[in-house]
């Protein structure tokens, strides 16, 4: 930075703090334009969140699940198969000894409750409507 004059690089600035607070602007349009406008407020019930490739380049086996899938992400998978069996029978069995609970009813509360799950997630998952 030289004679008071804004510098500016690919991941820092620096803006002349001078009297009059102009610096001060130029510094608050500088970060307030770097802020991500469209991440997800402080409010969203987004929390759930894929795990970046940076991580799972390390240990790609600590990331991935092993015998049971509950998330859209992994949904589909062969070494998730016995699993989605004994899913079924258990579903088979609640059913069966339940009189007050039909199949018809529980679609009925997914459907009910698909939109505000998919909030949970942090990014749209649309793709797997």
């Amino acid at each position: 930075m030289e004679n008071g004059t804004q510098s500016n690089t690919r991941d820092h600035i620096s803006v002349p703090i001078v009297d009059g607070g102009i610096g001060l602007e130029a510094l608050e349009n500088t970060m307030r334009a770097k802020l991500c406008p469209g991440s997800p407020s402080r409010d969203a019930k987004c929390c759930i969140f894929r795990v970046p490739q940076v991580l799972k380049r390390h240990k790609r086996e600590a990331y991935e699940p092993d015998f049971v899938s509950i998330s859209p992400f992994h949904h589909g998978g062969k070494q998730f198969q016995h699993m989605e069996n004994v899913k079924q029978w258990y579903l088979n069995n609640l059913l069966s000894c339940r009189t007050n609970v039909s199949l018809k009813n529980l679609i009925d509360c997914a459907f009910q409750l698909e939109k505000s799950t998919r909030e949970f997630y942090a990014e749209p998952l649309d793709h797997l409507s």
